[in-house]
């Protein structure tokens, strides 16, 4: 394997995170570490990348990112959909910032099962998508996600004109729990 310029050792843990984490820059000792430890090692990039969740709608995308644990999603934010070009510049401002490793982008679906027309805008918005961004895209079933969102923002005593400001990334958080909640279990 090629050295990466840091190793970070992870000892033990919970459900919170690491009970107790270090980051070796000298590659001997890191080396010298993981062989007499018995403890699992990380690539330090592999550990702190963050997976980002876009709820696509017309007006406004919905953003949310998971922590470095990959474990919880929190909302981040909404940007607008159009202009696209605004778009993209915020969007990879985000990428950058919270050192996105993949990209999960909600496919709505009928209740069926089935995909409508809304299915096929976001299909057109991921193409475009990933000719704007190099980390992989991926889609996850987004159905009735808004609905959760407006319920529980409701249930949360949130006012109807903040609402309307909180639903998008909201829904990008519900979505992005979901998928995560699959692979931790």
């Amino acid at each position: 394997m090629k050295w990466p310029g840091a190793l970070r050792l992870v000892l033990g843990g919970h459900s919170r995170g690491p009970v107790c984490a270090l980051t070796l820059t000298n590659r001997t000792v890191a080396e010298s570490a993981v062989e007499n430890s018995g403890f699992f090692a990380f690539h330090g990039a592999d550990l702190n990348m963050r997976i980002l969740a876009l709820d696509h709608g017309t007006k406004r995308i919905g953003v949310a990112v998971s922590d470095e644990l990959k474990m919880i999603a929190q909302p981040l934010e909404f940007i607008l959909a159009e202009p696209f070009a605004d778009f993209l510049v915020r969007l990879k401002e985000i990428i950058r910032e919270k050192e996105v490793e993949s990209i999960l982008v909600g496919l709505p679906r009928n209740m069926d099962g089935s995909y409508g027309p809304a299915a096929l805008k976001v299909r057109e918005f991921i193409a475009a998508l990933r000719d704007a961004v190099t980390v992989p895209i991926q889609t996850w079933d987004e159905r009735l996600t808004s609905a959760q969102a407006q319920r529980f923002l409701i249930q949360g005593g949130v006012r109807r004109d903040k609402r309307k400001q909180k639903v998008d990334k909201t829904a990008a958080a519900i979505l992005l729990q979901s998928y995560l909640d699959s692979l931790n279990h």
